[in-house]
């Protein structure tokens, strides 16, 4: 944010990035929880990496069986709605808002959401009451206004999933493609291939 907006091309390429780690952990059974600009390491190759899996969880049991968090963790500017209420929270959807935060940043250069305390942000959320500056307005593409937009939807099982993002207009990669290079795909081949072994 010190910096200000960045240029919606890039904003692209590193959410595309950002959507291909998060279904990669998501398709594991794990959900981050903690998604937040500070997380995010830019390589010398300007590639996005993301880090610090200190509240990461699994949301399955050994049985299969969906599991549920009800602990609020990670920090408060990119915490969903959901979790905010103290209830227990599907934590995979919850890391989909905490990413149209950090989408909402690269563009805005400021949080959506700013408020002195929980009720306050919570009522935020609620009434969708961010803005989009007016350079963002003038300059970023309708797509990808859209697709914050669908990203802080604070009811959250209407929330775009990954693969709508992936799949948007504004990403673009086609239906059936899961956006990942050939390096990336057998990167992932060889980590499933060593689960199943251990």
């Amino acid at each position: 944010m010190n910096h200000g907006s960045i240029k919606e091309s890039l904003i692209k390429k590193w959410s595309r990035d950002l959507v291909v780690a998060l279904m990669y952990l998501h398709r594991m059974d794990i959900a981050h929880r903690d998604i937040k600009c500070d997380n995010i390491l830019l390589t010398a190759k300007y590639n996005v990496k993301l880090a610090d899996f200190g509240f990461a969880r699994y949301t399955r049991d050994h049985q299969g069986s969906p599991l549920f968090a009800s602990t609020d963790c990670g920090s408060l500017n990119y915490t969903a709605p959901e979790v905010l209420l103290g209830i227990p929270y599907n934590p995979k959807i919850a890391d989909i808002w905490s990413l149209g935060v950090v989408i909402f940043i690269m563009l805005n250069g400021s949080f959506p959401f700013v408020a002195k305390d929980v009720t306050s942000l919570y009522r935020e959320q609620i009434a969708r009451d961010f803005k989009f500056t007016q350079t963002a307005n003038k300059n970023a593409s309708s797509h990808l206004l859209n697709v914050i937009r669908m990203l802080l939807e604070p009811v959250y099982h209407e929330r775009m999933t990954l693969e709508d993002i992936l799949h948007s207009e504004w990403i673009g990669v086609p239906k059936g493609l899961t956006g990942l290079t050939s390096l990336e795909e057998a990167a992932q081949s060889r980590i499933h291939t060593s689960m199943k072994r251990s």
